[in-house]
């Protein structure tokens, strides 16, 4: 699937951090967004099929069908009266023409901020209504309220009302209920293919609901639930089938875990020197040191001596402070008291012998390793040592190496290693042992954070420009995961699962069709402390981009659970870049603001100068409003690469 090839090239988690979006709270007498404020009770409200609370409060949620009269338009919210009377207020997403007093119906949509309404239809001013009409006559149709809307609908859009044009849409919306009549004239009006599969996937975008994060967790949910219950009520060689066959789609057998070299983390002898000489007084050996000269260590070798160092220092200061305190016994030991420089000054000005594993060098080891284990998503970067511990009881009936075992307690073992020895085990372990394992929360942590991980894009993969592949694989998992169920029988008995494997495959395929407009992909991105979505524009023109290669403009949106909704726009003017940052609240500005000499300094190393700009966060990016009514700029970039026939 190369959704993106040399654009994107050149320019431990806790599932629980993929926290729900918090819905909006109004204030200066506006509703809550479960209540709604006593209006009067006017004949004129609509009904609207509101559901009420026990106390009386309206209750709106994602999807809901809202009709009534408009009765205020303000700060990009909307105020309208329904059942009874009451009236509910808003955010409106949108631009769409309401005036106060004419009756709208709207649909509830979630975006990132909470619920908003986004009207689907509203009832026109009477000029309107006999253009309408008069055309709906000329075209010998009924003057039904479909085909009014659908009028309605391509005079916004300056688009043919003409008989043909109104039966092509009337049709279309028989044929694909989940879209409205306005998604299926903005589809007709940029020429996107009508299906019931392609006009869902473009409400979804309307709606904000199109994140292949979103659908990326629930699936990695789906999957140990799923086998948990096969295993629970199957027999042994049925759960083994169907075990296999998830496991040969979730495991790599052809990868391998990193195993980077010291060599590649220092910049030259002189670092490789003074690692030496801080690790020679403690648990350096002639082996290590010899590799080290040689440039054939590894940085898990070398992070073990570190490790070893520090527990060795440790044990010296807690004997040398037993020393100072009874002199005696040191005299009579024959200890003598050492400092980090290796003599026998106890001056308080010196470091202690801990102190020296604080050097820049150090950290850089260490820090260098972390990453290393993010990359083979090893289990020490989402499960706690008590964790590993309680897996490593679940996995003591099956045949697993003593390194197997050792790594799990250690954690220093991925998730594509593990799964591929529990796979290799499985079958050699008692029945009711192995079914056993799938009631462990801890092993279904484990297998929803593979799924995730490998599901998922790390910065190193997007910094090496393997956004194709991630894209070739994952949907190959995804459509292999929808085929198993349906060869397999299991579709009906896991139906949600199917339907998300089939949303996730119908959404990837959507973004396909939307590269004929304008360069754009999701970018699901595994940090080492969360998942984040994140959107990618490029607003460059092809042309432009032909006649200066050097220039590009980005805009780059990331979900974060700390800086919250974050937009990026980046301008590239040959060795220049213009950031404009827009963050949702002054903690997240002054947050980036405090670190950002960190991006310079990266990009100065590189040949760049940079300019950074922030600003406060206003509105969400539309797909729809802000970029393919847009002037559509000509792609850039390569299609996706795979047959969706397959």
């Amino acid at each position: 699937m190369s959704l993106l090839n040399n654009t994107i090239g050149n320019v431990g988690s806790n599932p629980s951090n993929m926290t729900p979006k918090k819905r909006p709270a109004f204030t200066n007498g506006q509703a809550s967004s479960f209540q709604a404020t006593a209006g009067s009770t006017s004949s004129t409200a609509v009904s609207s099929n509101l559901s009420y609370t026990a106390t009386g409060q309206i209750l709106v949620d994602k999807g809901q069908i809202i009709r009534g009269e408009v009765t205020d338009i303000r700060n990009n919210t909307v105020s309208v009266k329904v059942d009874l009377g009451e009236t509910i207020t808003y955010p409106l997403q949108g631009d769409p023409e309401l005036t106060i007093g004419q009756t709208a119906t709207f649909k509830a949509v979630e975006t990132e901020d909470g619920i908003a309404l986004r009207a689907i239809s509203a009832r026109p001013s009477q000029a309107r209504l006999a253009t309408i009409n008069k055309a709906l006559e000329e075209a010998g149709l009924q003057k039904s309220e479909r085909n009014q809307t659908i009028v309605l609908e391509l005079l916004n859009n300056q688009m043919s009302i003409d008989k043909q044009s109104i039966q092509k849409i009337f049709q279309q919306s028989l044929l694909n209920k989940n879209a409205s009549i306005s998604t299926l004239v903005l589809m007709n009006k940029y020429d996107f293919p009508i299906t019931d599969a392609t006009s869902t996937q473009f409400e979804n975008y309307r709606n904000f609901d199109h994140q292949l994060s979103k659908d990326i967790g629930v699936l990695a949910d789906q999957i140990p639930k799923m086998l948990d219950k096969v295993s629970t009520f199957t027999n042994f060689n049925t759960f083994m089938a169907v075990h296999d066959g998830v496991m040969n789609i979730l495991i790599d057998d052809t990868a391998i875990p990193q195993e980077t070299p010291l060599y590649s983390v220092l910049s030259g002898q002189k670092e490789q020197m003074m690692l030496l000489d801080l690790l020679r007084p403690f648990a350096l050996t002639n082996t290590l040191e010899q590799s080290i000269h040689q440039q054939t260590a590894s940085l898990r070798e070398v992070v073990t001596c570190i490790q070893d160092s520090i527990a060795m220092a440790e044990q010296m200061e807690k004997e040398q402070s037993a020393a100072l305190e009874n002199p005696v016994i040191a005299e009579e030991t024959g200890q003598t008291v050492l400092t980090n420089d290796g003599t026998g000054n106890t001056n308080s000005n010196k470091l202690s012998l801990t102190d020296v594993f604080q050097a820049p060098i150090v950290r850089h080891v260490l820090d260098q390793f972390t990453t290393q284990q993010f990359n083979n998503n090893e289990l020490s970067t989402f499960l706690s040592l008590q964790n590993r511990q309680t897996l490593s009881l679940s996995l003591a009936p099956f045949p697993l190496s003593e390194k197997v075992r050792n790594s799990i307690i250690n954690g220093q073992i991925g998730t594509n290693e593990l799964l591929r020895a529990i796979q290799n085990a499985m079958k050699d372990t008692n029945p009711v042992d192995a079914k056993s394992l799938y009631s462990s929360q801890v092993f279904q942590w484990v297998l929803k954070e593979h799924t995730k991980s490998t599901m998922s894009l790390s910065p190193q993969d997007i910094a090496s420009g393997n956004v194709n592949q991630f894209y070739d694989n994952t949907y190959q998992q995804i459509n292999s995961i929808r085929s198993f169920l349906e060869n397999t029988g299991l579709k009906e008995a896991f139906q949600e699962m199917h339907n998300t494997a089939s949303n996730l495959q119908e959404n990837m395929e959507f973004m396909r069709v939307i590269n004929q407009l304008f360069p754009y992909v999701q970018l699901p991105i595994k940090l080492k402390e969360q998942y984040v979505h994140s959107d990618l524009y490029v607003y460059t023109k092809k042309k432009n981009l032909r006649e200066h290669p050097e220039n590009i403009s980005v805009l780059l949106h990331l979900d974060m659970e700390n800086l919250g909704a974050t937009d990026i726009h980046v301008t590239l003017a040959r060795s220049s870049v213009q950031a404009k940052f827009y963050l949702s609240d002054d903690f997240s500005t002054e947050l980036l603001k405090n670190n950002i000499d960190l991006l310079e300094d990266g990009l100065a190393r590189n040949g760049y100068l940079f300019h950074a700009e922030f600003f406060q966060r206003e509105k969400n990016v539309d797909i729809v409003k802000d970029i393919i009514e847009k002037d559509q700029p000509a792609t850039s970039l390569k299609r996706f690469s795979f047959d969706i026939r397959a």
